[in-house]
């Protein structure tokens, strides 16, 4: 993907990588986020390697990986419930950079209804589809795993909904976000 720059050599107001790439460099030494658009990342450990993988190899084949099921499968609990407590800290700014319209397209969705938690509301379960923040089931039953945001709006900007699942779960820091040229401020 690229970055648009204004004739003066500063970034577009339209260019959210330049601030998105910011606050993963922020990060890139000691955690190394990885995003997928499904919400999914890796945590990789203290030598770059995924946490819980064998150092020397790969694990064996996707099958029991799969949605992390299994207790030997997934790591990282107490960083995912620490996320959690951060993420509904700063629901109402997530739910604004979370769709072009500052929440408007995902109020249509975000109901309540048809597996969706309302967009008011922010809560978390197991295996729960109309829950903010899922836990899949494997990930319960093990005691640590990963996390599934169900909030972003499939027109969000990548970079806007990774910059702000960083700045949120790991950093916990906005001190420095330019709501300047977002479609509403919390």
């Amino acid at each position: 993907m690229c970055e648009t720059y204004a004739k003066d050599g500063t970034p577009h107001p339209t260019n959210k990588r330049y601030s998105c790439d910011r606050i993963m460099e922020r990060v890139m030494d000691e955690e190394n986020p990885e995003f997928a658009i499904e919400q999914e990342y890796t945590l990789l450990d203290y030598d770059g390697h995924p946490f819980g993988w064998p150092k020397s190899g790969y694990p064996g084949q996707q099958g029991p990986y799969y949605c992390a099921v299994g207790a030997t499968n997934v790591f990282g609990r107490q960083v995912m419930e620490e996320a959690i407590q951060r993420l509904e800290k700063r629901h109402k700014e997530h739910i604004i950079l979370y769709d072009p319209s500052g929440g408007v397209d995902n109020s249509r969705r975000l109901t309540g209804l048809h597996e969706t938690a309302h967009i008011d509301q922010f809560f978390w379960g197991v295996a729960h589809r109309g829950a903010s923040i899922r836990i899949p089931r494997g990930v319960a039953q093990a005691g640590r795993g990963y996390l599934e945001d169900r909030r972003p709006s499939s027109n969000g900007d990548p970079y806007l909904v990774c910059e702000a699942l960083v700045r949120t779960a790991v950093l916990d820091d906005w001190t420095d976000f330019d709501w300047t040229n977002m479609p509403s401020k919390p």
